[in-house]
């Protein structure tokens, strides 16, 4: 990693200080999670309906300075749904760290929270504490119209204790449900699984004791029929029941950590109300002897701060009044002991002051750091009135952290305070040539960065977007500057992050100090930082196939003299390779780029002559990071936004839908309602039995086989044993079969061919990297078709119940077409996603006829990867659709050397004369 050492000395000067001072750091050191990577996706929206398009802008950076990352070259991005299934997944080739991509949200998804992931392999050294999480709100319109009333009745009780009531039938999301129900319900601090039985009804009821301070439930059900595999998609359907909307949870952050008697401290205050969100306060602090000590009014957004020098013995409480109605609240014990540090924002310098009070150390030290990167590290020879000043300049933009530990390096008292460096950001100009615009009129916007120079290896996006839908959702989402700066460092949901770095926000400044006090607030015991080891896992750059030959922890079982593996990977250009196996049978090939649909390729043992050796072949597994059931909790859109969304949808898509039936057109767009792909061999399965029941994506199932799998039957007992057994004969030597639960028999075919009984055990010996897919059907048509074929001894009797279970392999040839090649292993690659190119139309000439049809583009405009020309300004050239109101512009920019950059602009526009 080239490190960037200019970048790292700073002049530090003590303006003012007490005691002696020692300053062991010359210039910054890095420590282990410095060297991280950070990810941004600006992602042009938070709230999609089914068949819109989701599109993203990725930057990957350096963690220690926000400098574009030449570490890796390859980011996997998932989209994973409200049941915590990644559904999608992309892999994108980096260029200077940033790249660009889409999601189609699929017609048939389920409504609900999903979220996108994004993270590189160099990561995986970090766990996932730099994996980035975006939520976005799904709404499909014709399923939320039928789930609506799936969940009546609902009742809270407030009396004694707090409790939910509430009426479901599931039959409304899924007419053939029987038997138990299954309801998962969540608060902020608890899960219960619960099991309901229906009544004489068919109604399933609910009623549940809840946390006494909780303010909203979530019912969450899952739903699927009996014999129904998972991998359909089950029905899920979440609703958020308010507990308390009075609530209003009021907490204090001293700051430092710590209250300490006959000290002098800032205290911050946070108020939320019942959904989570800041709820602005007033109120009034008291002693307990019920004497004034002073007052307190929040921000917008819920934030504060006052002053308070407690007393020894002394407790306090804060008083808020809400609809004629006193609330009160508890502040934090005073300690006897304890340091306390006071940071003041001057104009060019940080004011610190450390006060103590009984603290057993014979010196204090003063650690000065961002982005884990430590920059000052001072030693005090007193432990008390210290006070100090670090110049601005010597410091990044952006949080610092400042740790006052003792002579132990125990941490006393710690402080976040925000580096506001201007000077240090791109400044980004929009001008357009006109502020009022018609529906459908061209639009030209010219953009400018402050400097050429900033032009080389800076990357910049641009989205125009109705200002409707963007405002819908500001104070659930950030931009790249908000991101970096401060999303990226704090814990935890931040409320509307934009807001503090809008140079119209006179009080920003303010109000930041305030959010760090709360959101960065640290009270700690004990903690040391982790120093800069051996990393485990190298960055990656290239697509890769690697494994072993052999049996790898058997050397008995490995190659004893040199051969070499061939390997072909099929394209437009197939791409050949060879390598000598070495005598650890492990092996490596980095493949050039490829950008098709999971690329097939060949690969074989073979001798110095060319002779084909029969040695197993082994892969790799590709990591993936497991889906936390829980990883956060993730806040949802208000109601009434959502239902705004719905509304405004519901009127554009009947715009659509009226002109289709007036002028007997179809829509362009084919959805695949089943989810799966429509092959031939599939089609001809269809036309004699029907729709399956259940598709098994076989790159799924293979992707998901544990390592000690040893073929099709041995994975689906291992996922699947609540939906259908595997079972052993008693015959010698044993062998697995398939039993469809609650059926006679269950016949298997292969590729459209069925399978002798006699040679039921040779199924089981199919190995997964050889499947597409497997089909399973109950109760089909024809369902004695292949009675003779499988039993060729029975006249006349035949089993009643049948199902029937159909592997497609990818050979397309039956049980007996899989003979593989001596020595040979066949499979797919992960390849690069291409970028889809952001389609528009152009009304350069626009007649009356073209009015006939509807333009209601969810993004008016998307250029994510823009080049300046030599004067640093470039041209945004787009058309409006039919909206009329506001359009917002938006522009981002990151530097190469981590200057960021973000500018949003304004234009109307109206009606158009026709």
């Amino acid at each position: 990693m080239k490190q960037k050492i200019a970048l790292f000395f700073v002049v530090f000067s003590i303006l003012y200080s007490s005691g002696q001072v020692f300053n062991d750091i010359t210039k910054p050191s890095l420590s282990r999670t410095s060297l991280a990577e950070k990810i941004y996706l600006q992602v042009d929206n938070t709230l999609y309906q089914t068949g819109e398009t989701v599109w993203y802008k990725a930057v990957v950076v350096k963690s220690y300075d926000n400098s574009l990352s030449d570490l890796s070259g390859i980011l996997h991005v998932d989209l994973i749904d409200a049941n915590e299934n990644i559904i999608q997944s992309q892999l994108l080739k980096l260029v200077n760290g940033a790249s660009n991509g889409s999601f189609i949200l699929e017609k048939s998804y389920k409504p609900g929270k999903y979220r996108i992931r994004a993270y590189t392999y160099w990561n995986r050294n970090f766990e996932e504490d730099f994996m980035f999480s975006k939520a976005i709100e799904v709404v499909n319109l014709q399923e939320d119209i039928k789930r609506q009333k799936a969940i009546i009745n609902v009742v809270v009780g407030t009396g004694n204790y707090k409790s939910i009531q509430a009426d479901i039938n599931p039959k409304i999301l899924n007419k053939d449900f029987k038997g138990e129900l299954k309801v998962r319900l969540e608060t902020a601090t608890t899960i219960d699984s619960l099991t309901l039985e229906q009544n004489e009804e068919g109604i399933y009821k609910l009623d549940h004791i809840l946390p006494e301070t909780v303010t909203k439930a979530e019912i969450k059900l899952k739903v699927k029929s009996k014999n129904k595999f998972i991998d359909t998609g089950d029905d899920i359907y979440t609703e958020t029941i308010i507990v308390d909307n009075d609530y209003v949870d009021l907490q204090f952050f001293p700051e430092g950590g710590k209250l300490v008697s006959g000290l002098l401290s800032t205290v911050g205050f946070k108020a939320l109300d019942y959904n989570g969100l800041g709820y602005q306060v007033n109120g009034v602090i008291k002693d307990n002897n019920n004497v004034e000590v002073t007052s307190f009014r929040s921000n917008a957004l819920g934030m504060g701060t006052f002053k308070l020098q407690p007393k020894a013995g002394m407790s306090y409480y804060a008083l808020i009044k809400k609809d004629e109605t006193t609330y009160k609240y508890s502040l934090p014990n005073v300690y006897f002991k304890g340091s306390v540090i006071t940071v003041v924002d001057l104009q060019d310098q940080l004011r610190l002051s450390v006060s103590s009070k009984n603290e057993e150390s014979k010196y204090l030290i003063i650690d000065v750091s961002s982005r884990s990167v430590k920059y000052q590290r001072f030693r005090f020879d007193k432990t008390s009135n210290i006070n100090t000043a670090i110049p601005k300049e010597s410091l990044p933009d952006g949080i610092i952290k400042i740790t006052v530990r003792n002579d132990k390096d125990q941490i006393l008292c710690e402080r976040l305070v925000f580096n506001n460096r201007d000077e240090q950001r791109l400044y980004i100009s929009l001008s357009s040539d006109k502020t009022n615009y018609s529906q459908r009129e061209k639009v030209r916007v010219q953009v400018g960065l402050d400097s050429i120079c900033a032009n080389k290896g800076t990357t910049i996006s641009a989205l125009v977007i109705n200002k409707k839908r963007r405002d819908a959702s500001e104070k659930h989402t950030s931009n790249i500057l908000a991101y970096l700066l401060l999303n990226s460092e704090l814990k935890g949901f931040i409320e509307y992050p934009d807001y503090y770095f809008e140079n119209s926000n006179r009080t920003r400044k303010l109000d930041l100090d305030a959010l760090l006090l709360t959101q960065g607030w640290r009270n700690y015991n004990y903690q040391k930082e982790q120093p800069i080891t051996t990393f485990m896992h190298q960055p990656k750059s290239y697509l890769e196939i690697s494994g072993t030959i052999g049996e790898y922890f058997n050397p008995d079982k490995r190659p004893k003299k040199p051969l070499d593996l061939n390997l072909i990977v099929k394209g437009e250009v197939p791409q050949v390779y060879s390598s000598e196996i070495p005598s650890s049978g492990k092996y490596y090939f980095q493949i050039d780029d490829v950008y098709n649909d999971d690329p097939e390729f060949f690969m074989q043992v073979v001798d110095k002559k060319g002779t084909p050796i029969d040695f197993k072949i082994n892969r790799d597994k590709i990591w993936q990071p497991k889906v936390k059931k829980r990883e956060q909790q993730l806040l949802s859109l208000p109601n009434e936004v959502k239902t705004n969304f719905a509304e405004q949808m519901q009127g554009i898509n009947q715009a659509q839908k009226d002109f289709e039936n007036t002028y007997n057109t179809v829509a362009l767009d084919v959805v695949n309602i089943k989810g799966y792909k429509m092959t031939p061999a599939r089609e001809e399965f269809i036309a004699l039995h029907g729709e399956p029941d259940t598709v098994i994506d076989g790159k799924k199932l293979n992707e998901n086989a544990p390592d000690w799998n040893y073929g099709v039957f041995s994975v689906l007992r291992a996922q699947y044993s609540d939906e259908i057994q595997i079972n052993t004969t008693y015959s010698t030597p044993p062998f697995l079969y398939a039993w469809y639960v609650g059926y006679d028999f269950t016949y298997v075919l292969v590729d459209n061919i069925p399978v002798h009984i006699e040679d039921y055990d040779l199924i089981q010996d199919i190995p997964t990297d050889e499947l597409e897919s497997i089909d399973i059907m109950r109760n089909p048509k024809d369902k004695n078709r292949y009675c003779k074929a499988t039993f060729p001894w029975l006249s006349t009797l035949c089993p009643a119940r049948v199902a029937l279970v159909n592997i497609y392999t990818k050979s397309k040839k039956g049980l007996f077409g899989m003979t593989k090649t001596k020595g040979a292993l066949v499979n797919t690659i992960e390849s690069f996603t291409e970028s889809i190119d952001f389609y528009a139309p152009n009304y350069d000439t626009l007649s009356n006829q073209d009015w006939v049809i509807p333009d209601n583009r969810s993004v008016i405009h998307w250029e994510p990867d823009i080049k300046l020309n030599d004067e640093g300004k470039y041209y945004l050239e787009f058309y409006n659709d039919d909206y009329i109101g506001e359009v917002s512009v938006i522009v981002e920019a990151i530097s190469e050397d981590g200057k960021i950059g973000y500018v949003e602009k304004n234009y109307t526009v109206k009606e158009a004369e026709r």
